[in-house]
């Protein structure tokens, strides 16, 4: 075989298995992953960069701003774990005490941010009314919300 012809096999064996991964990439996106090794729960603000992913793969953002000094935190807590079961793990949480991250738009803690398709606020918290509105803000709907 000529020098030619060898390079210009190797050029386009190149040129095959760089489009072929390219492809392969691409359909990562189209086919749902079951991947239960994504963090979901954070003990800090996540940026807008940070939730970005996960608002493009249909999770709604669910921030607890709390303060040490709340007494009813822990049924709060409750209810949010309860919500994150039964919505099989399709929201991020991110608790966020205020003693540490301070917030000069918090008036009064406990205090849920939602952000999904739209964004919600919430102080009183009870568990249906929570559920729901963090179902109305889903882009695409869940079956666990029917």
């Amino acid at each position: 075989m000529k020098k030619k012809t060898a390079n210009q096999i190797m050029a386009l064996l190149v040129v095959f298995l760089f489009a072929g991964s390219g492809f392969a990439y691409a359909f990562s996106y189209l086919i749902p992953s079951n991947n239960k090794n994504i963090q979901l729960y954070f003990d800090r603000p996540l940026e807008n960069s940070e939730e970005a992913p996960y608002l493009q793969k249909n999770y709604v953002i669910v921030r607890l701003y709390f303060s040490s000094n709340d007494s009813d935190i822990n049924k709060t807590v409750s209810i949010i774990n309860n919500i994150f079961q039964d919505l099989d793990g399709k929201i991020v949480v991110e608790f966020i005490n205020i003693d540490y991250y301070p917030n000069s738009l918090i008036e009064k803690t406990p205090f849920i941010y939602l952000k999904g398709k739209s964004i919600d606020k919430i102080y009183d918290i009870e568990y249906s009314d929570l559920k729901s509105r963090i179902c109305d803000l889903y882009f695409e709907p869940i079956n666990e919300c029917e």
